[in-house]
């Protein structure tokens, strides 16, 4: 796959994703944190059981067992300890601190690894990334355990990517993808058994086409793309890509909801928009 192809699709990730907070937030109005995440996870493993066997791509090859075992154990460690985090914290420090994937990537495998990063890429990454910390950080900010667990989350996140990286050389996305939530479909459910109590009938009935929603485009297309995208571009890359998100979030609230960004937001998304186009230059500027 080319990088351009790769680029387009983390494009794609990015616009789905920013829509991702406002359906939550709908889901959150009738269901727990958990609850919300383990039956939308659930709507997704359906839908990428089905895509995948009627793409005939649900073929398991042992070369890419192990790294697909690591991926899946990592990323239910993540989102464990995200949806933990978030019943202490709120989503606002919740969103800087998983952001900080890019820097952990950064460290990672640019300066650890060795992993090339052209520099006008790099200055692309470091201005989305002083951007999407300016929309998002909020003025006051307490520090709690929630925040100490999502942090943990943020650092975890480059190896669960480069994990499903390296199963993507073996495996389809979706095989990846559906093994992952049936690994972590019951972590989750002996989490809403600890945490909250059992949702009812009624409340699922109302979330239920919501819930399917984010199921099939967000935890289901939407991560389809990324893993094909991470499998053409860098993660470091793709990771400061992801600084549209926030921004594209902050319009489709303002048009949903008339809730204009305010003067700090829109200070932020100066160095973001610089820096997207900055980091989709294949030749360095002169």
């Amino acid at each position: 796959m080319s990088e351009r192809r790769g680029e387009l699709l983390m494009v794609a990730t990015v616009v789905l994703d920013s829509a991702f907070p406002l359906l939550t937030l709908i889901i959150l109005t009738y269901l727990p944190p958990i609850s919300s995440y383990a039956l939308t996870l659930l709507f997704a493993t359906l839908f990428l059981l089905l895509f995948g066997f009627w793409r005939g791509n649900m073929v398991l090859v042992r070369a890419g067992v192990p790294p697909l075992l690591i991926a899946s154990a990592l990323i239910t460690l993540m989102f464990s300890l995200i949806f933990i985090g978030l019943t202490t914290t709120s989503a606002t420090h919740a969103a800087v601190l998983i952001f900080c994937q890019l820097f952990f990537a950064f460290i990672y495998f640019n300066l650890a690894g060795g992993e090339p990063i052209p520099k006008h890429h790099l200055l692309g990454a470091l201005l989305m990334a002083v951007g999407a910390l300016v929309i998002l950080v909020p003025t006051d900010w307490e520090i709690v355990i929630g925040d100490g667990l999502i942090l943990l989350a943020a650092a975890i996140a480059p190896w669960a990517n480069l994990y499903q990286k390296r199963a993507r050389c073996y495996l389809s996305a979706e095989l990846i993808l559906a093994f992952r939530s049936l690994m972590a479909l019951p972590v989750l459910l002996l989490l809403m058994l600890w945490l909250e109590p059992w949702p009812e009938r009624e409340a699922v009935v109302s979330a239920l086409p919501w819930l399917v929603i984010n199921g099939v485009l967000m935890m289901g297309v939407a991560k389809i793309f990324w893993i094909e995208a991470i499998s053409a571009i860098s993660i470091t890359k793709a990771s400061a890509m992801t600084a549209w998100v926030p921004v594209l979030t902050l319009f489709l609230v303002w048009l949903l909801f008339n809730e204009p960004p305010t003067g700090k937001q829109l200070a932020g998304m100066v160095p973001v928009v610089i820096g997207g186009w900055l980091i989709t230059q294949s030749r360095p500027l002169r």
